[in-house]
């Protein structure tokens, strides 16, 4: 009989630095508090707060009724010498199948760390996302790892074109339907999305975003619809 693979649960996809300010904010308080949850967390989206929790939790930070582990105490608490020890500790334990004796850590290649982060349930830009935050986390934690080892590019994909089974501006069907409205620069990119009983909503957008810059435009756009359509205090849905 074949072995039957091991599970393992899909490592921090956050960006490393919203992590970073998560302790930082944790370490002006006084003292740690008793839970961890999305109050401490107001700063982010919901689909952030949902992140920040999934990645306290496999990290080993936080146990399932939320309640701080020792790790996190000494990550929030401790000395700088002591920061970087639970660290050490922190990122063996979320990347068991890196550090299980499977991987030369110091002498790898991307191909056989995607192929492992692949085997944890990783995939598109979440690939991209958990191996750019264990990068990090290594570093921090003063983890040698190849300088071989990058994070795969993000690649955002068009949404597709809707269907509306009829030919437009004389293209006969089965011929391919010309790009007739391009990004009004070839420094932007253009998602388009539909509501119902209405025309597509298009929307353009600079190219080669990181998360943080499309956090800034994702607020951004909130902001002025809500001026735009007189909203009041309303807390539009994430």
């Amino acid at each position: 009989m074949s072995e039957t693979p091991k599970k393992y649960t899909v490592p921090p996809y956050v960006p490393h630095s919203t992590f970073t300010s998560f302790i930082n904010g944790l370490k002006k308080k006084a003292g740690l508090p008793s839970h961890i949850g999305r109050s401490l967390m107001t700063n982010m989206s919901g689909s952030g707060q949902s992140a920040m929790l999934a990645a306290i939790k496999s990290m080993g930070l936080v146990n399932s009724d939320s309640e701080p582990m020792p790790n996190l105490t000494i990550i929030v608490e401790g000395s700088e010498e002591e920061y970087v020890g639970a660290m050490q500790t922190v990122v063996k334990h979320t990347y068991p199948f890196l550090f299980d004796g499977s991987v030369d850590i110091e002498n790898t290649t991307s191909k056989k760390v995607e192929d492992r982060f692949r085997l944890a349930g990783a995939s598109g830009s979440t690939l991209t996302k958990t191996i750019s935050f264990f990068l990090a986390a290594a570093k921090e934690a003063g983890i040698a790892v190849s300088s071989h080892v990058k994070a795969p590019k993000l690649v955002r994909s068009p949404a597709p074109k809707k269907n509306t089974g009829k030919a437009k501006n004389n293209v006969s069907e089965g011929e391919e339907t010309p790009n007739i409205d391009p990004p009004p620069s070839k420094d932007l990119e253009k998602i388009s999305f539909t509501l119902r009983g209405k025309p597509d909503v298009i929307v353009y957008f600079p190219k080669g975003m990181d998360d943080e810059e499309a956090k800034q435009v994702i607020k951004a756009t909130i902001f002025n619809l809500k001026m735009y359509y007189g909203f009041q205090g309303e807390k539009l849905e994430d």
